[in-house]
């Protein structure tokens, strides 16, 4: 097995180039082209979970805080040469590598510990980091960020370093003396203090240099201007020339100290790089899987199946609703597919989707395929795709094809996968069709899984008499004879030769001819092959259109059996409340009856005509009261005068939206909703608008929750006061807070402020089916 020529020809390092762009450092490049091709289960098992849960790191958390990483190994290696110094701006390197490798530690265990465990295996990786806080605090009080030595790395330095400053200033002073002079004197080109050989200088006329007493340094290009540097300085600038070169070996001094602790701890930083090589490894494959939606499928020994397998470079570059989608199975008594069809069908593509899938998840990538799938774990992978002639080697396309044939009837088994495209083309038909049915029957009795593509028709009809092997094609559209690309198992392509040829208008003599010299046997079956194909097709639409009507067909009967529900619900209500004032109307009636029988006996002064007008009234009473309990739907429009239900707040509706409408009371636009309002007479509006219009008046009820995700923390505290506020004034007792889980900033600024609020009685994360750590509940006093 030959696994960089598989990757070649599987156009593979385009998917590890993707892959490549969403890693932070050199670490994790280099460890994208150290993958290996991995047979063991469990170990598979293990890398696949490690991408799993990076992927939902980064959905939940937004990924690993990995920026600014270096590799610092060159570092590390120059840290054991004696008498070597790591230069300060490379320290930088290392400090940020001793930075990131402490805060990847602590973040990842912290997140895993509030996910209950989600992502324990990156904790378990990631806990295996070094961090020395000591040798990070030694680098951060030597190095600045930008790769200086500090001043107060010694006490020796700054005393030098000021020392510097000094002695500069009385140069500069004393230089602006003299050039003050000479200039007056009209000895100078320019009155300006320059720089040669390190060395403050001024530029005197070349006919004026013996004048100005001192050490010529350089001309101009010219020769015009000479640069002198005058005698009263010489002095002052070799004082500070030996003080740059004291700096010089106290800065060697100092980084040679640092450089000695971090070669004290180079077996604990050489680890350190290669878990977060892993780690980051790990993450630009998460964030790969993410753009391909790429899932683990199970694993099988016998099975093989790929459901809604998208080949992931097309993919990427045409988009999913463009690329069609692979599905292809074999079962327990199956393991040879013979692909036919025409040229361009698509035979290639698919061979190669099958190649990339299994590729891609034996090197611990997710594959972009449904989580129904299901695929063995290979030993080997033989590939045989495309022309390998060789003029050089003296190699024609078929001796080629067959050095790979060689190979894989010598060195695959029962658990390998074989994938040949073109099997034994390149030389005569004839004898190339025997050479292949013994080739794929060697192959099968190894119970070798096998894929070929071939325009050989003899093998359609070997592969449909070996239980073995199956017949598969591309779908292809007989009449515009254009491919639809969708792999089907169990029916044998067409060539469409001729067909083909007609449609790029070559002579019908010429066509009709070669039709003539075909073989009745080989018309025949491309006949019943076309007629077999044609069915399936028109099989394919009615189930689609069957499909459709059924999925109609079952939202029409929920929608039913809702309805349905709701009917039963409503005349259950219904009898009940009919019920209820039935009973009422009765207990009312009962007590009228009792009332007037004891005014009678009581009162001999009525009159039974009294009497009966008396008990017709109080009958009325209780009829009416029922009535007013029967709640009448009411229609609005615009220009209806409504009153607000339990208050005295009346006017005419200006705007209706809905259930929700805007009323104006006396000048006052109140909001509302149907439920609310009812209709009144306009003689009941007082007209007492006072000039104060367009204010607007919520009359809705409350709600007990705020989502502040995405604001900024420091307006979080404005928002969390104003919330707890309003409804404590509406009696609530218990109020959420989403603020989500991110990096936790928000959250911790909404328990900063809940702490000193004067209105609140404790606060607590939710449960795991309240939101987990993404919202804080809040009971109020």
């Amino acid at each position: 097995m030959n696994i960089p020529d598989i990757k070649n020809k599987l156009d593979f390092d385009k998917i590890l180039n993707r892959i490549k762009s969403h890693c932070f450092s050199e670490l994790g490049l280099l460890k994208c082209d150290e993958e290996i091709f991995i047979t063991d289960k469990i170990e598979l098992t293990d890398v696949l979970n490690k991408v799993i849960q990076a992927k939902e790191f980064i959905g939940a958390e937004g990924g690993f805080e990995m920026n600014g990483l270096y590799d610092i190994r060159k570092q590390l290696e120059l840290s054991r040469i004696s008498g070597a110094f790591i230069p300060s701006d490379k320290l930088v390197l290392v400090y940020n590598f001793l930075r990131i490798s402490r805060l990847l530690k602590s973040t990842i265990k912290i997140r895993n510990s509030e996910s209950s465990g989600r992502y324990g295996l990156l904790e378990e990786l990631a806990g295996k980091l070094f961090e020395d806080k000591i040798l990070e605090h030694n680098i951060s009080i030597t190095i600045d960020e930008n790769g200086n030595v500090k001043d107060s790395a010694s006490a020796k330095l700054r005393q030098i370093r000021n020392e510097i400053l000094k002695k500069s200033e009385l140069l500069r002073k004393t230089l602006s003396k003299i050039l003050k002079d000479v200039s007056e004197q009209e000895l100078v080109r320019d009155d300006i203090i320059s720089l040669r050989d390190g060395r403050l200088v001024i530029p005197v006329k070349v006919e004026n240099k013996r004048k100005v007493p001192g050490i010529i340094h350089s001309s101009s290009a010219a020769g015009i201007t000479v640069f002198i540097e005058p005698a009263e300085t010489i002095e002052i600038n070799n004082e500070i020339t030996e003080l740059y070169f004291e700096e010089k070996r106290e800065i060697e001094k100092i980084l040679k100290d640092i450089t000695n602790e971090v070669s004290q701890r180079y077996n604990e930083l050489k680890i350190n790089c290669e878990i977060l090589a892993e780690l980051d490894f790990i993450q630009a494959k998460a964030r790969y899987s993410m753009e391909i939606s790429g899932s683990v499928p199970e694993f099988s020994v016998q099975n093989f199946k790929l459901v809604n397998a998208y080949h992931p470079i097309l993919l990427l570059n045409t988009g999913r609703e463009k690329t069609v989608p692979l599905n292809f199975e074999l079962t327990n008594d199956c393991n040879s597919v013979v692909i036919t069809g025409p040229n361009a069908g698509g035979k290639t593509v698919t061979l190669k989707t099958i190649g990339l899938m299994q590729l891609m998840i034996q090197t611990g990538i997710p594959i972009p395929a449904s989580q129904e799938s299901v695929m063995r774990i290979f030993d080997n992978i033989f590939l045989s795709i495309g022309d390998e002639q060789s003029i050089v080697n003296n190699l024609s396309s078929f001796s080629s094809h067959l050095q790979y044939l060689k190979e894989i009837t010598e060195k695959a088994g029962a658990n390998s996968l074989v994938l040949i495209d073109e099997i034994c083309s390149g030389t005569d038909p004839r004898f190339g069709s025997p050479l292949a049915k013994a080739i794929l029957n060697e192959l099968s009795e190894r119970n070798t899984v096998t894929v070929v593509t071939t325009h050989i028709g003899d093998l359609k009809t070997y592969a449909y008499e070996n239980k073995r092997f199956i017949n598969a094609s591309l779908e292809f559209d007989s009449e515009k004879l254009e491919p639809n690309y969708r792999f089907i198992q169990g029916i044998p392509g067409q060539s469409f030769t001729f067909e083909i040829a007609r449609k790029y208008k070559l002579s019908s003599n010429i066509i009709k001819n070669a039709e003539s010299l075909t073989g009745l046997d080989e018309t025949r079956l491309e006949e019943l092959i076309m007629e077999l194909t044609a069915t399936r097709q028109k099989y394919s639409e009615l189930k689609n259109e069957y499909d459709v009507n059924n999925m109609k067909l079952k939202e029409l009967i929920k929608e039913y059996e809702k309805k349905q529900r709701e009917f039963k619900e409503n005349e259950k209500r219904l009898l009940k409340e009919s019920k209820e004032k039935a009973d009422t109307i009765l207990r009312d009636a009962n007590r009228l009856i009792e009332q007037t029988i004891k005014e009678i006996r009581e009162s001999e002064k009525l009159k039974p005509a009294e009497i009966k007008e008396r008990f017709s009234k109080s009958a009325e009473k209780i009829t009416e009261s029922s009535e007013e309990k029967t709640e009448i739907i009411e229609t609005f429009k615009t220009g209806d005068a409504v009153r607000i239900k339990d208050s005295n707040s009346a006017g005419i509706i200006v705007e209706i939206n809905k259930d929700n409408v805007k009323i104006d009371v006396n000048g006052l636009i109140m909001k509302s909703t149907v439920s609310k309002i009812e209709k009144t007479n306009k003689s009941n509006i007082k007209d007492n608008k006072s000039g104060i219009t367009n204010i607007e008046v919520n009359t809705r009820e409350y709600v007990d929750s705020i989502d502040i995700r995405g604001v900024y923390p420091y307006e979080v505290e404005k928002l969390v006061e104003d919330f707890i506020y309003e409804v404590s004034a509406y009696g609530v007792n218990t109020i959420h807070i989403i603020h989500g889980k991110g990096k936790g900033a928000l959250r911790e600024e909404v328990r900063r402020y809940l702490k000193k609020s004067p209105l609140v009685n404790s606060f607590r994360a939710g449960n795991w089916n309240e939101g987990d750590s993404g919202i804080t509940i809040v009971e109020l006093k």
